[in-house]
């Protein structure tokens, strides 16, 4: 069963911590990813056990500006949409390994995933206003759809130098892949909470 905590705010040093430790949808990504990519989840979060303490990324440490820009875009949502959208600092779930951030709620439940593009290629956006989501970010939205609960997730893609093209599309869950995730879950966490080495060989036999 999930469980909001919206007390937390985002970037905040609550925020951190409770992430620490629990695989979030940044790290589903990763266990789809290359061999190197999932030796490097393994290692984060056995690190974060051992010494409970958040291995903070560059990405986060530049994270005030995008929560400001994803602030910005659920302003804009509500405002041209008429979406009553709710700021949830973090999901927790009946499995304790793993959590969720959405970057918003709808009234309904439904997960917000936000992806803006200030900073990278502007063909990016309209890309993806041409041909929809990326499929790299299907794992995230379906982590997103599990923690909540939930059979849709609305992503949202932005560029303010588009600011009147904000792209939304309604992603359904497809339960095969939801199956796919659960199942990656367990065998990471196989992997990360026992004493094994985390190398090569041993990501490859969870993967």
């Amino acid at each position: 069963m999930s469980k909001y905590h919206y007390d937390i705010i985002h970037g905040s040093d609550e925020w951190h911590q409770i992430r620490c430790g629990r695989l979030t949808s940044t790290n589903t990504h990763a266990m789809f990813g290359t061999i190197k990519q999932g030796v490097n989840l393994c290692l984060e979060k056995r690190m974060e056990l051992l010494y409970n303490q958040p291995i903070l990324k560059p990405q986060f440490r530049r994270g005030l500006v995008g929560l400001e820009r994803e602030q910005e875009v659920l302003a804009k949502l509500s405002f041209l949409e008429g979406l009553e959208i709710t700021q949830c600092g973090f999901v927790t779930w009946d499995y304790d390994f793993v959590g969720d951030s959405p970057d918003g709620l709808l009234e309904d439940g439904t997960p917000v995933e936000i992806k803006s593009h200030d900073d990278k290629d502007m063909m990016i956006h309209k890309r993806t206003i041409v041909g929809g989501m990326p499929d790299e970010h299907n794992y995230q939205v379906h982590h997103h759809m599990i923690v909540n609960e939930s059979d849709l997730c609305l992503f949202v893609s932005y560029d303010p130098r588009f600011e009147e093209e904000i792209y939304q599309e309604y992603v359904s869950l497809d339960e095969k892949l939801a199956k796919r995730i659960i199942e990656k879950w367990f065998r990471f966490w196989s992997l990360i909470s026992s004493t094994e080495p985390i190398n090569e060989r041993t990501v490859r036999e969870v993967k």
